[in-house]
């Protein structure tokens, strides 16, 4: 019942306010009236002066009475358009009618800071949530201008000030180009090399006029994790697949070409006279026991990508982890004359598998020493720190780098650009990572170096 109240309140001011005006018009036409009689009818002209100026007082207060009243409306007004709620009205010697006048005016102004307050705390909560969503928002006019961008935004670029599109473009020309092109009704998926890095983005977006301007909102949303854990997922089908039926294969070779060599190895004893075709045959049927046996072993290699067991998850300092590692390779990188720099805080613990997670180092570091091969200066950097809540281990060398039509297939089981790898190092590792709940990066720069980040 508030509204109908304070519309009751207003009306009865401005009631005493009429009243007050028509007893100072009546009071001054009395005054005038009383003028008139002095001098035409009295022709007192000595008191008839008195009387004028008395009038003219009249005239002055009824003038400033109405005006003043004037004037604060009209503060108040300039002052609720410039968004200031901080005035104040003097009602004193200006009776009652003002004080109820002022009183309205003074609840009025407040009304206008309470909804002027309530929407910078509804704009302050949605910039903040803005900011911290991790998904990227983009929103730009039909002149490429941007008028918001999120931290997640800023951060998936790698630039603190972002003023328009052809700025993303220094960045990402992929990016820059979806922003342009997309639609509402038809959302894409971009890849892009951000920092080294190669990532998918579903990209959406979303249209809406304000003040008659076109804004379009995008989203970009960094689905590399969920596409390499289905990915790791089809591997590991095929891979199921392949290896039991490779094996249902091998092992009956195996067996048969190893009972054959035994059994020409007993005719052989018995009649010496064909031994030259005893002898090519014993050489052929080796030949097929020893590519069955190694079909075996590889075969059993690529299993392991499927026999991965459960991570035994402790609290163990990652110093001591690195030290460990340090020890591994000290002949080798004293051999190669590799400079082996380690950065950790020595109390940094962690929850983590330990055997696992030296196994991916351990991968890491092999292929920072292949990669440095007939460089001059080598270095391998190895270091640990925490952020937002991840331990993020980091191990970086100035090799050859990764040419980047290869960087997006790292991670595929049996790809290898080496003449002597397998392929499995870096596809078994992001396994590791994702039984951590984690994931690896891989950044490279040709003819520059690499770092892989492992986040957990």
């Amino acid at each position: 019942h508030a509204e109908p109240c304070t519309a009751e309140w207003k009306n009865m001011v401005f009631r005493r306010f009429r009243v007050n005006l028509i007893l100072r018009v009546l009071l001054l036409a009395a005054s005038i009236g009383g003028l008139m009689y002095l001098i035409v009818i009295e022709q007192q002209y000595i008191s008839s002066i008195y009387v004028l100026i008395v009038i003219v007082f009249q005239l002055i207060e009824f003038i400033r009475y109405v005006d003043k009243t004037n004037r604060d409306l009209n503060s108040l007004f300039v002052s609720i358009l410039n968004g200031d709620f901080q005035t104040s009205f003097n009602t004193w010697k200006r009776g009652s009618s003002y004080r109820q006048l002022y009183k309205s005016l003074a609840e009025i102004n407040q009304k206008f800071q309470d909804i002027s307050t309530a929407r910078e705390v509804q704009f302050r909560f949605l910039e903040t949530l803005i900011a911290h969503l991790r998904v990227a928002l983009i929103s730009f006019d039909k002149d490429e201008n941007i008028n918001l961008i999120n931290e997640s935004a800023k951060k998936l670029l790698n630039k603190p000030v972002v003023s328009n599109l052809s700025s993303i473009e220094q960045a990402s020309i992929e990016i820059a180009t979806v922003c342009r092109i997309i639609t509402p009704d038809k959302p894409q998926l971009v890849k892009t090399v951000l920092d080294g890095d190669m990532i998918s983005l579903a990209v959406r977006c979303s249209e809406f006029k304000l003040e008659n301007k076109l804004f379009k909102l995008v989203t970009l949303q960094n689905i590399k994790n969920e596409m390499e854990a289905q990915e790791v997922e089809s591997w590991q089908k095929l891979i199921r697949v392949l290896t039991h039926e490779i094996m249902n294969s091998v092992a009956p070779i195996t067996s048969l070409s190893d009972t054959l060599h035994g059994m020409v190895e007993q005719h052989q004893l018995h009649n010496t006279n064909d031994s030259v075709w005893i002898n090519s045959l014993i050489t052929g049927l080796e030949a097929i026991k020893t590519r069955s046996l190694s079909l075996q072993r590889f075969t059993e290699a690529y299993q392991s990508l499927t026999r991965l067991p459960k991570p035994f998850f402790e609290t163990k300092t990652i110093s001591t982890l690195f030290a460990e590692t340090r020890l591994l390779f000290a002949q080798v990188m004293a051999d190669e004359h590799i400079s082996f720099k380690i950065s950790c805080n020595p109390n940094l613990e962690y929850l983590y598998d330990k055997s696992m997670i030296s196994q991916v180092l351990v991968n890491l570091i092999k292929n920072s020493v292949e990669a440095l091969e007939g460089r001059q200066q080598k270095t391998i950097s190895l270091s640990a720190f925490v952020d937002d809540g991840l331990l993020h281990i980091s191990v970086k060398d100035n090799g050859a780098g990764i040419a980047p039509e290869h960087l997006e297939n790292v991670f595929v089981p049996f790809f290898t650009t080496k003449e002597q790898g397998s392929g499995i190092g870096l596809a078994l590792s992001r396994q590791i990572l994702q039984l951590h709940n984690g994931r690896i990066v891989v950044k490279s720069i040709p003819k520059t170096g690499t770092e892989v980040i492992l986040e957990l």
